[in-house]
């Protein structure tokens, strides 16, 4: 077998061009590769270039001749193999976009397969159409076969959407220096970044304010007052909620390589707890910390310490999440607009217009979909990775779109102002919900758009919320 492979390559780098006004004996290229015509078992008897016209091939047009390599096998069986200009080497490509006689030549067994390509004038252009990723025409050149382009027109830009951004934009054929020998749509290239986490800060009103202030209520007693203020922090689409580990493999993440096999895995979300503690979802309370340390930011530093507005000393660390009177609220017992007296109205910085935030508790719907999650984290859904997919790291997620709104709550008595407790809620796009197959190129299954936010920023917010 190897020495009939060797043979094969031999015979077809033997290919060689001559012609009366390009005249050239330097060998051109495979043509074709060896695996093209080569047949298990059998060798080459004849080879025999079919559909040649006697008087000419227009310039330009040599692919609408549908001249073909005739091959014939020690069997007697034939293969049929098409001659088009896109099959072609370059250097066989000029050639024949060039006028004359030119001579190829087929050297077989001491003897030579010569056919004749005689390349007649015409008015024939090739059109290249450069198209957005959409279809429509950004540009159209005209060009002369066996000419270049003018120039490369610059590839468009390509908005993110909600599942990807695009990054590194390009063509998918590149005919910079190339000669034109055939039509061409071209289409941009992106590399697709998958967006998980992807958050949006809040537009505040004005430049004191980190984030949106939403509404303020005052209570009071005989010892002092107490201040509840409500800011919206920001957006996240594709919260990661719940990670599966996935079965039979004892992790979370499959590592595919390029030569990998394919793979089947059933995710199991072991870690999905709806179990509920007096008044309190303990379990869902935990997750959502967990995912506000994980995909939030924060800055502990204090530039303006004369803003501090609490005269705990652990008011960082409530802020940060690392005291018990930092607490998730799963639920309420009021409607979101009832909450917060109907100012449910946002603004982002990054996106035009305004927005209503989600209304939707995340326990709400948790527990109203306990029957499903409980099968996920029992039974949980299997899929594959086909072995042409993409080298990297795969893992199964349980996500949703969420708007994150913090709650600062002050007491104010014997002259101190503390910062009391952190209360952050989550309100969900009920139909954002979906398993989803993660991918990184990494690894590392960072958030694509990180969410921020500082303890100065909150004195400042909870300041001027005061005055309003």
């Amino acid at each position: 077998m190897k020495l009939r492979k060797l043979y094969l390559t031999t015979l077809l780098a033997m290919f060689a061009l001559a012609g009366c006004q390009t005249p050239s004996q330097d060998v051109i290229d495979l043509l074709p590769e060896d695996n093209v015509i080569q047949k298990e078992g059998h060798n080459i008897k004849k080879i025999e270039f079919k559909n040649i016209p006697a008087d000419g091939i227009l310039r330009g047009m040599f692919d609408s001749y549908n001249i073909y390599l005739l091959v014939t096998y020690d069997d007697d069986s034939t293969l049929e193999h098409p001659l088009t200009m896109r099959s072609l080497s370059p250097d066989l490509r000029d050639i024949l976009d060039t006028e004359g006689d030119h001579v190829v030549k087929i050297l077989f067994r001491g003897q030579e397969v010569v056919a004749h390509f005689n390349i007649l004038h015409s008015d024939k252009l090739y059109h290249i159409e450069y198209r957005d990723y959409q279809g429509n025409l950004l540009q159209i050149f005209e060009v002369q076969p066996g000419e270049q382009l003018p120039f490369i027109p610059d590839s468009p830009d390509r908005e993110e959407d909600y599942y990807c951004i695009y990054d590194n934009k390009g063509w998918d054929t590149d005919l910079s220096g190339q000669n034109i020998h055939e039509d061409h749509q071209i289409y941009p290239k992106y590399e697709k970044k998958f967006k998980r986490s992807h958050s949006f800060s809040s537009k505040a009103q004005t430049d004191a304010f980190q984030n949106r202030f939403l509404d303020k209520s005052l209570s009071t007693s005989e010892t002092g007052y107490t201040d509840t203020m409500y800011f919206h922090l920001g957006r996240f689409y594709h919260a990661p909620l719940y990670v599966a580990r996935l079965d039979p493999t004892a992790g979370s993440v499959y590592h595919h390589t390029a030569s990998g096999p394919a793979m089947s895995f059933t995710a199991k979300f072991e870690s999905i707890d709806l179990s509920q503690t007096a008044d309190r979802y303990a379990g869902i309370e935990e997750m959502m910390k967990s995912f506000l340390k994980s995909q939030i930011t924060f800055n502990a530093f204090h530039s303006a310490t004369q803003l501090n507005p609490w005269k705990n000393e652990d008011a960082v660390q409530i802020l940060d999440g690392n005291d018990p009177r930092f607490q998730p609220q799963a639920y309420e017992t009021y409607d979101v607009e009832t909450l917060l007296h109907n100012h449910t109205t946002t603004y982002f910085d990054n996106l035009e217009g305004e927005y209503e935030l989600f209304k939707t508790y995340l326990a709400d719907y948790l527990v109203e979909h306990a029957d499903y999650l409980n099968d996920l984290k029992t039974n949980g859904f299997n899929f594959s990775i086909p072995p042409s997919s993409d080298e990297g790291y795969y893992r199964a997620i349980y996500e949703c779109d969420m708007d994150v709104v913090y709650c600062l709550r002050s007491n104010f008595f014997e002259d101190e102002l503390r910062l009391y407790n952190v209360q952050p809620y989550f309100l969900v796009d009920p139909s954002s919900f979906s398993v989803r197959i993660d991918y990184d190129s990494t690894g590392d299954f960072k958030p694509t758009q990180k969410f921020e936010y500082s303890f100065d920023g909150a004195c400042q917010d909870y300041l001027w919320a005061k005055e309003q």
